[in-house]
């Protein structure tokens, strides 16, 4: 046929369809926030009280993940350095896991010099030094990430830095904190040296609409047009809102996945077969994470439990208390007593945490009926728990770890 020689007869090109992948990153900055008026307003109306010399109470921000605190603290960075005087430092505490590295990193982005073995009085002076003649607004993101292992009191010199140095004008510094952990709430309020000395923000979930609307800005700005149906965006951000708890990073993560998974099935537009697919890496992914990330306490959680289900349809949470007791030499998954570390009340706390921390990603459910006594944890997650179990297996070998008592 004439012009065959012309033709490419190799591989065809993989259609493309996302053309701005940060866009759906949860770490791009938006230009316009949704449903965050008021709590921005709040943030704004403490920067313009710093910019008239005003000394301000730190700002505690509360909100569940996903929430748009991050979000919210990036624009409100990126527009007081664009409309003030004001430096702005942002760090997050969750990724710099002690105090003295928080306050490492403060003074690298300060400029300041460190030094291994400065204790945190000398970085506080040194701090306190350079906001008297630079005004600053310290942004902490994840403060939890030092309050977890450390207790509220570590917040103290910033909280009441006012007091420690009184020379410094008060509308040379702000502080302002965010985290997801309500526990962090429990731990500030309870610490009598906080109590009038904290404003709160609170972000509250994101509606249906909200995470619609969201989702749609950033993919519309983030795809090829015409390379999604709206359709299947409307029923992703019910889900995130149903099953995710409204947590819109779980949204931008799954709708990239779905992207990913629509491009290797050479598709042109995204269809609700990608988003399935996607939902279930999303959370083998996350699942995946975790058990690399926390103790190893975790994997044995997940061993038991997911070995439960699949031979029981779920397991009661005393009953689980007893399968990982490391006395309990009859269970094959007890923890090795080498893993278990503390009294048996602290290691049913960390079982309890696993445990809550799977129901947050809506992999269990934890029915309770009241203080002490709970229904069976059962499975609500789309990944399957024989996937799970063996995921599990996988990395626990990859460890090296004793899986049993010998």
């Amino acid at each position: 046929m004439e012009g065959e020689d012309n033709i490419n007869w190799g591989v065809l090109p993989t259609p493309k369809i996302i053309q701005h992948r940060e866009k759906l990153r949860p770490t791009y900055v938006p230009e316009v926030l949704v449903g965050r008026d008021h709590q921005y307003g709040k943030l704004v109306k403490a920067v313009l009280e710093l910019v008239e010399g005003i000394t301000i109470l730190p700002h505690m921000i509360y909100g569940s993940s996903g929430s748009g605190k991050t979000a919210t603290m990036k624009v409100l960075q990126k527009e007081t350095h664009r409309r003030t005087n004001k430096n702005v430092v942002y760090v997050n505490a969750r990724t710099l896991k002690t105090p003295v590295l928080i306050y490492t990193q403060l003074m690298k982005e300060l400029g300041l010099p460190t030094k291994i073995g400065l204790g945190i009085p000398t970085y506080l002076n040194n701090i306190a030094e350079y906001v008297t003649d630079n005004p600053t607004l310290f942004i902490i993101d994840e403060i939890d990430g030092i309050i977890d292992s450390s207790g509220a009191k570590e917040l103290y010199p910033f909280i009441r830095f006012n007091e420690i140095y009184p020379n410094v004008p008060g509308g040379n510094f702000g502080f302002m904190f965010a985290t997801n952990n309500m526990d962090v709430q429990i731990a500030i309020s309870s610490f009598t040296d906080y109590k009038g000395y904290l404003e709160e923000v609170r972000f509250d979930a994101y509606g249906v609409e909200e995470i619609y609307h969201i989702l749609h800005q950033r993919v519309r700005e983030a795809l090829i047009p015409k390379t999604f149906d709206e359709k299947v965006l409307h029923n992703l951000s019910e889900k995130i809102f149903y099953q995710h708890n409204s947590n819109l990073r779980h949204g931008l993560q799954i709708f990239a996945l779905s992207c990913d998974e629509a491009e290797k099935k050479r598709r042109d537009s995204v269809s609700r077969e990608d988003v399935l697919i996607a939902e279930e890496e999303h959370m083998l992914s996350e699942l995946r994470k975790q058990m690399y990330t926390e103790p190893i306490i975790t994997l044995f959680v997940i061993r038991a439990i997911t070995q439960s289900i699949i031979e029981d349809g779920g397991i009661d949470r005393p009953d689980l208390y007893f399968l990982l007791n490391p006395k309990n030499k009859e269970s094959n998954y007890a923890i090795p007593e080498q893993y278990a570390t503390g009294s048996d009340t602290y290691l049913n706390r960390q079982i309890y945490s696993v445990v809550r921390d799977l129901e947050k990603q809506f992999m269990v459910h934890l029915k309770q009926k009241n203080v002490y006594k709970t229904d069976k944890i059962t499975w609500c997650s789309s990944s399957d728990p024989k996937e799970v179990l063996e995921l599990t297996k996988k990395i626990m070998e990859e460890k090296k770890l004793v899986t049993t008592h010998s």
